[in-house]
Formats: C-alpha cells, structure tokens, sequence
C-alpha cells in the first residue's frame, strides 16, 4: 500500500483520540505484567529426608523444597521399590501453604530401599524439572550405586522454537527502531515506494511473532503436559494450562500486545507517528520473553536481571532488525534511477545506523558480562558444560561481527561521502555478512535458553561428586604354570563390580589367545551360593567382566579357569572378604537464596560503568531520547541506577 505525502500533512482529532487510546491501551496491558523472583528451573534444594538417608522406620511424609513454585496439576512425587514397581500410595500433592513445598504420605513403608522420584513444572517458568534419590528403610545390605552422569543436549525443537521467537522480535522491534532512528533521520524527503517495502518487512515480522506465539504455547504445553509437540493440538489438557499456568497468563498478554501491534502498524500506514508506539509495544513483548527467561532465575537482584537482560535483549533486537531492514532499504536504493544520489544517502542511513549500533553494542557488553557472572560464574563451568560452550561459540561469531561494524563506520562511511560507488556494492555485501552471522548468534542463543545454565550444572555435578562413596579396590596376582593372572575387583563392595584379569606370560609379554575364562563366585561365609561370569578379550592381555555376583558381607572364592590353545586349562583361585558398602553421605543443601561471591563489587563497577556510559552517550546525542543513541543510552542509565542501588543494599551500615 502506498500512501501520498498530502496524507501526512497534519493530525486529525480523530487521530489524536486514537493516539491517546492507545496509549491508555498499553499502560493496561503493561500493568498486568508482574514480575516475581524466580529460579533457573524448579530444581530440588531440600529434603526431608535427605538423600542417601537410613532410616530406622518409614517416615510419616517425604517432603521436598524447590527453587520455585509449583504447578500444582503437573507435579508429582512418585515412589519405587527395588524391583522398580510403584508403590500404591496417597497421591502427591504441593503444600497448600507454600508453593515451594510438595509431599507423600508414606508412614505404611516397610523396610527395603526406596527411589524418591518426581517430575515437577514450574509455575514461575513453566520448565519441567525431573529427579530422584534413594533412601534406606531398616538394616537392609545393599550394594554401590552409581549416579548417573549428568548429561547434557540440545533439545532441538525448543531450540528451534525459541529461534524462531528471537527472529521475529528481532525483526519487528528492529525494522520499526531502523525507521525512526535511521530512515527518517536519514533522507530529506520521504519516499513512498522504499517506506512501503519497509512497512511491508514489519508486517512480515509481526505474522511471524504470531506464529512464533503459538509454536512457543505448543512448546510450553508440551513440556508441561509430557507429550509430543505434536499431540498438543486437540489435546484436552490445553484449555486448563492456559487459564491455570502462569506462562499462560504472560502468554495471554503476549497475545494482547501483540494484537494491539497489528492495530497500531495498521494506523501507521496514515500517521507515522503510531510507528513510536508500535516501538514500545514491540519492546514490551521483550519483556515479556525477559519475564521467562534465565535471567529471572536470578537468587538476589531480580529486579537487576530483569532488567539488564530486557536492555540486552532490546539491543540485539535494535542492531540484528535493522540490519535486516537495512539490506531492504539498500537493495531498494540501488534500484533508484541514476539521476537521484544513492550514495549520499547511503551515506547518511551509514552514519546514523552506526552512531545507535555502537551504543547497542556496548550495552550487549554490559549486560552480557553480567549474564555470564551469573549463569556461568566460574572458568570451569565455562569450559565443562554445554551452556557455557555455547556461550565460547556465541563469542567466536559476535567478534566477527564487531569486526564488520568497523569496517562501516571508519571505512565504508568514509568511502561513501568521499562519492565512490563502490563502497555501496560493498556495504551490501558486508550488511549481508554481519546478518548471517547475528542470526546464527540468535540460534545459539536459542539453544541456550532450552537447557540449564552452566552454573546449574556444575553445582548439580558438584554435589553428586560429594555423594560418591569412595571404592575400596582389591587386587591379587597369582601364578600358574609361568602365567601370570592379576584380577582386580572395582569398587570392591557387595552389589555391582568391574570385575579386569590381566594375563602375562614368564616374560611378562600380554597373553592374547585365552579363549575362555570361566570366572565362578562361591560364598566362604554362609550359604554355599555359587554363581558364574564370563569375560571378554580387551586386548594387551585384558580380560574384562560385569556383574553383581558379590551379594553379600564375608569371605568369597573366586575361581577364574583359563583355556588357552594346546595347553591345559589353569586354574586361579582367588579369595577375599568383601564388606557392604558404606552409605552415601547426605546430599549436601544448597541454598538456593546464597548471594553469589563477589555480588557487592560486580553490582557497583557494572553499575557505575552503565551509568557512566549511558551518560555519556545520553549527552553526546544532547538528551533526544528520540535518537536511537540516546534511547538505548536511557536504558543503560537506567540499568545502572538499579545495579548501583542492588549494591549499596548489600553493604552493611
């Protein structure tokens, strides 16, 4: 759609009225947006009783504390026995007193050993979080059991989801921040063939901001509800998540802001001045992602998290959307007649969109620095978990980017007021580079965004290392006919072994052509249990095998006979008391509301820092918050009023 210069001449009543509805509108719908302290996922930060514990009876109720509020309808407390059956008990249910808190009754137990697991929902992020820990009831010998190792992958579909969440934000927020901080600044007259294929870009990102909302409810839904993505549609469940859930309170809002966007872009098509409001709508829906995302994990200073992710995610949004709509604008300029001066202009839209881009960035290094202090912390969790790998990978493409930016403003910038063609082929070439790279950055964001953050999985990993029961390895040698066996048992308790022989001939030379060894238990203290094992060729002369075998305390034989070619079988009979394995320590308890180390200094240099900045970039663009320098310049002065006040509260008077 077109429109005539004649329509922009003035502001109707009717216009102003409109304006002013909007505007009541959106304080509404901002109104309803309520932040709350939240934690990175519902995770486990106590018990009663406490992991590993042994019991001389059943407890009345198993009890556990989370890192946020529950969801009452999708959380669960679930008990196992040792066979792995269920056992039939009261159902679960979260504390009517404290959201934080879900029990079982479980005063009817006998003695065995028990798996707590659960399955719980957020209600404050809407993640599923799922755990277990064993329990004893009464002197029941077991054997060692291993942790699993904590892994880590990326969920591919909500990556993809996420992804394509932060593209179209991205698109809609940053072609409507190029318009106004860039274009219209830019050109002395307006063209209405370029303006209309920058409006039909933000139509294009507000359709995908649509669909974008609906696949993150399908998403959402799907987590909550443990089904395929692809069973949400008709499921019967969707109805209650929605109404019941706090995601699907923000998602509702969500949808409201993002209709009256659509409003407001429609009214922008006869007054420019709507595109101001459709600005701080678009801005509003990055809250709303900042409300769910990593950042209201944070144990203190929520408020501060909140709002230095929100700053970062305006930034990107501001620098990666415009330069898409930028590469719109210069594709559309080079189809000008050669009568009109395209390289001055793309001189002007060069030097306005790198004077906003550089305050952009900056604020992306504030607040990154920030984020990775508090979802990664430490230089080891940086480099041993995916999170903070993703994060190393996000680094390596943002510097290329930074690189290209550079090369605009002291270059290309330069080229161009100097009259040479050449640099505008250039500059689309390098624009088109920079958006490769930013969007690939947005994936990876995506990616992480979908998985825990990296200081979640070092402490989770911290705490399983301090509930290992150390091993008490046994190894014998005995020889037999000039061959050497050594048997080595690992971790030495009743229950589950590793169980290695190693074979060497008189020369101490590997015996590889054993073509059987027959490995036979026999219980020396109590009842004659006998057993068997075989085992499997390594190689270098290492036999390797498997198995609970050792099933209870005293003096075992273990007779190990080798068949080798052409020779007799040896025999090799090894004897050892094995003892119980000693129980687990308690899982330690983490607070989850410790301030991290070093909270007071990082709050007031960020602090003063943003604020310094901001400050700076705020005078240097003479206070018009209407310039993109200066808007983003507000939000960083903002950011570092309330980091400053975060970190003056934690100093004691």
């Amino acid at each position: 759609m077109s429109v005539s210069a004649s329509e922009f001449s003035g502001v109707t009543t009717m216009q102003r009225q409109s304006r002013r509805l909007l505007i009541l509108l959106i304080m509404l719908i901002t109104a309803g947006i309520r932040v709350l302290p939240v934690f990175a996922h519902a995770n486990l930060s106590e018990s009663s009783p406490q992991a590993n514990a042994v019991l001389d009876s059943a407890p009345p109720e198993i009890r556990l504390w989370f890192t946020e509020p529950l969801e009452p309808a999708y959380s669960r407390i679930q008990l196992i026995d040792s066979t792995g059956a269920v056992i039939e008990l009261p159902p679960s249910q979260v504390d009517p007193n404290d959201p934080y808190q879900m029990f079982i009754v479980t005063d009817t137990l006998t003695e065995g050993i028990y798996t707590v697991s659960w399955r719980v929902v957020s209600a404050a992020d809407g993640h599923p979080t799922i755990g277990s820990f064993p329990i004893t009831i009464g002197a029941v010998v077991g054997g060692t059991t291993t942790a699993a190792e904590i892994t880590e992958s990326i969920p591919v579909t909500d990556s993809a989801v996420r992804w394509i969440n932060l593209l179209s934000l991205t698109l809609t927020v940053g072609s409507i921040g190029f318009w106004k901080f860039v274009w219209s600044p830019s050109v002395k007259e307006r063209d209405p063939r370029i303006e209309h294929r920058m409006a039909v870009l933000i139509w294009i990102g507000w359709i995908a901001l649509g669909i974008s909302g609906a696949l993150l409810l399908m998403m959402q839904a799907a987590l909550t509800l443990g089904i395929p993505i692809t069973e949400v549609i008709g499921n019967s469940g969707i109805n209650a998540f929605v109404s019941s859930s706090r995601f699907g309170e923000l998602w509702l809002i969500r949808i409201a802001v993002w209709l009256g966007l659509g409003g407001v872009l429609y009214f922008a098509l006869v007054d420019r001045w709507f595109l101001w409001v459709a600005l701080f709508m678009g801005i509003a829906m990055l809250l709303i992602t900042s409300l769910y995302s990593h950042a209201s994990a944070a144990p203190t200073d929520t408020i501060a998290a909140i709002l230095a992710d929100w700053l970062h995610l305006g930034g990107t949004a501001l620098w990666v959307g415009g330069l898409i709509q930028f590469v719109n604008v210069i594709i559309a300029l080079q189809r000008r007649p050669a009568e009109i001066n395209r390289t001055e202009t793309l001189r002007a839209l060069v030097g306005y969109f790198s004077n906003f881009a550089r305050v952009a960035v900056i604020s992306l290094f504030v607040t990154g620095f920030y984020a990775a202090w508090l979802h990664v912390h430490t230089v080891d969790a940086l480099l041993s978990t995916l999170y903070g790998n993703l994060l190393l990978l996000k680094l390596g493409l943002f510097f290329p980017c930074l690189i290209i930016a550079a090369i605009n403003l002291f270059f290309t910038n330069r080229g161009l007021a100097a009259g040479k063609d050449i640099w505008a082929t250039r500059l689309r070439g390098l624009v088109g580079t920079e958006i490769v790279l930013t969007v690939s950055v947005l994936a990876i964001v995506g990616a992480m965004t979908s998985i825990a953050p990296a200081k979640v999985i070092a402490d989770a990993r911290a705490v399983q290392a301090a509930q290992q029961v150390p091993p008490n390895p046994y190894t014998q040698t005995l020889v037999t006919d000039n061959i050497t066996a050594v048997l080595n048992v690992e971790p030495g308790y009743v229950g589950a072994n590793t169980f290695t022989i190693t074979l060497t001939d008189e020369n101490g030379a590997p015996v590889e052509n054993a073509t059987r060894i027959r490995f036979t238990f026999r219980n020396l203290s109590g009842s004659d249990t006998q057993s068997e094992l075989r085992f499997e060729h390594q190689g270098g002369g290492v036999y390797l095998t498997q198995g609970a075998n050792i099933g209870s305390p005293g003096d075992w034989r273990m007779r190990a006979i080798v068949a080798i070619p052409q020779q007799f079988d040896r025999t090799y009979d090894f004897e050892h008391t094995f003892d119980a394995a000693p129980a687990p320590p308690p899982a330690p308890q983490l607070d989850p509301y410790a301030p991290l180390p070093n909270r007071t200094p990082i709050l007031l240099v960020i602090g003063l820092f943003a604020l310094g900045i901001g400050g700076f970039f705020l005078g240097e663009s003479r206070m018009q918050i209407g310039r993109g320098a200066g808007f983003i310049a507000v939000g960083l002065v903002v950011v570092g009023i309330v980091f400053l006040i975060s970190g003056l509260s934690t100093i004691p008077v």
